[in-house]
């Protein structure tokens, strides 16, 4: 039985954020997919239903806490484990996690280290195994 990678989606605005982030991914073993916007990002959850979501906070038009506010709200993606991220976040705030509708979600603050990422990503994947 081959086993199949586990599905990321990524939905962040910066092009060449989300080519690093899906080279990074692939070289860890994640099948990796991105959405450019939030709006696309919740139905591209919805449609593929990944294993894992990685958003942006700060997004135009529809940022990443609408994102997780939509994700909490439908009972196809409610429990898919969502890494926020920001480059407004400290050091502290990333460390705590930030709370979205009174539910803590780990973050990372922009930049970040890749390794940090790919620990945390199979750290969340194991819990939900």
């Amino acid at each position: 039985m081959v086993l199949m990678p586990k599905k990321i989606l990524i939905i962040e605005d910066d092009p060449s954020l989300i080519k690093a982030l899906i080279d990074r991914l692939k070289v860890a073993g994640y099948e990796a997919v991105s959405a450019p916007d939030g709006k696309s990002g919740v139905e591209q959850a919805i449609e593929q239903l990944p294993d894992l979501i990685i958003t942006d906070v700060i997004m135009p038009g529809f940022p990443g806490s609408h994102v997780v506010r939509e994700l909490q709200a439908d009972d196809r993606t409610k429990n898919i484990p969502v890494i926020v991220m920001s480059g407004i976040l400290g050091r502290d705030d990333a460390r705590r996690g930030l709370n979205i509708n009174g539910k803590l979600y780990p973050a990372l603050s922009k930049p970040f280290d890749a390794e940090t990422l790919i620990n945390l990503i199979g750290t969340l994947l194991k819990a939900q195994d």
